[in-house]
């Protein structure tokens, strides 16, 4: 490696620590342009076209690098990371899984293994991983954040803020950490805590857009039509889910098989109607109940929508939050399009469908609703 080089090179890492991607890869160009097979050049070219989003770039160099030093775990390392980017969750275990055979005693390897692991939504295996990288460097922040994230999905509320503890002791200043520790906090349902860490996100990194989209999420849910709506869920989902926490579910379906065992017995061979609606009674019973559930969860959540599309409008145009909603405003209007035509429609079929059954007016009318929502949509992300 030349002096020239040398320069150059540690340029390029500060440019990347900076996440000033496009410059560094520039610099790095120009190394390569007199020595391509620089491998730590490589390196750095793939995590500054990873950083801005130029993965397919970013493979070609990673096959090279690879090519060049196959004996090199943290290459392989860089290897795996690109393909959690692009989601290609197999090629990126089998990246790592080399990386930990060549250095089994890096923690971050065991780190990319866990998110691999809950990007498939297998939060226990990634809990395990992350878990392992601790082991091996107990001070390991990302897979703390790691082991937070599956914890937080999990439900494992006091081992999470026993995690989010630990963590903010060792960089409380971190926007990145505070940033997951805001997302984890929601998924566990404390939306106060969720609020004040995003809140310090946005102080130490006033520019980070990720964090107005969940503090936006995490507002919406403090607001009392989203409390209700959970609450009333959460009741409706421990009542549906009674078969599966009962003890031996297997003996239970055995004396229901038993029970129209009997059934048919009783009915084949003494005809006796009164005795059949006996034995049927009990199972009917509760298919009914279970049927009746899952009907009034879904007129529940049908009629609270417009309660709850109320209360986005007010916090969409509230002085305070609506910095927060510009993309959800954009959304909600396209919404009261939507209901408009159906209005119309709706109207024109008292009207003039007299004549037409009422069946093919509502299939127009779902035509037309779905043609316009792809319409609305193709045009907000062009």
């Amino acid at each position: 490696m030349s002096n020239s080089s040398d320069i150059i090179l540690k340029r390029a890492e500060v440019l990347i620590d900076q996440e000033r991607y496009e410059l560094a890869a520039k610099e790095l160009y120009k190394i390569l342009t007199t020595e391509p097979d620089h491998v730590d050049a490589i390196a750095n070219l793939v995590r500054s076209l990873t950083g801005s989003s130029q993965y397919s770039e970013a493979k070609q160099w990673i096959e090279k690098l690879l090519y060049l030093a196959p004996d090199r775990a943290y290459f392989y390392y860089l290897a795996a990371f690109v393909e959690v980017r692009i989601k290609d969750f197999d090629l990126a275990e089998k990246h790592i899984r080399t990386a930990i055979q060549l250095e089994p005693d890096w923690a971050m390897h065991f780190e990319v293994l866990s998110r691999i692991y809950q990007h498939r939504g297998k939060y226990e295996e990634g809990l395990i991983y992350a878990n392992e990288g601790l082991r091996l460097d107990p001070d390991h922040i990302d897979c703390l954040d790691a082991r937070l994230f599956s914890l937080s999905m999990l439900g494992h509320k006091e081992e999470a803020w026993a995690t989010i503890n630990q963590a903010l002791k060792l960089e409380p200043e971190n926007p990145y950490l505070r940033r997951d520790i805001g997302v984890a906090l929601m998924h566990l349902g404390d939306y106060e805590a969720a609020e004040y860490h995003l809140q310090e996100t946005l102080r130490i990194e006033p520019s980070y857009e990720d964090v107005q989209k969940h503090l936006g999420k995490t507002i919406k849910q403090k607001q009392w039509p989203y409390r209700i709506s959970r609450t009333a869920n959460v009741v409706f989902n421990r009542l549906l889910s009674l078969p599966s926490r009962l003890p031996h579910t297997e003996y239970g379906y055995a004396l229901l098989s038993l029970l129209f065992i009997a059934v048919l017995f009783v009915f084949l061979f003494f005809k006796q109607q009164t005795m059949v609606w006996a034995l049927l009674i009990l199972p009917l019973g509760c298919l009914l109940f279970f049927i009746s559930l899952y009907l009034f969860q879904f007129l529940f959540n049908t009629l609270w929508k417009p309660v709850i599309y109320i209360s986005d409008l007010w916090l969409y145009t509230h002085k305070k939050h609506k910095h927060l909603y510009q993309t959800e405003k954009q959304k909600v209007v396209q919404t009261g399009q939507l209901i408009g035509i159906g209005v119309i429609l709706l109207v024109l079929c008292i009207i003039f469908g007299k004549n037409v059954p009422l069946l093919a007016w509502i299939v127009l009318t779902i035509v037309v609703l779905y043609w316009y929502g792809k319409h609305s949509q193709k045009n907000t992300s062009s």
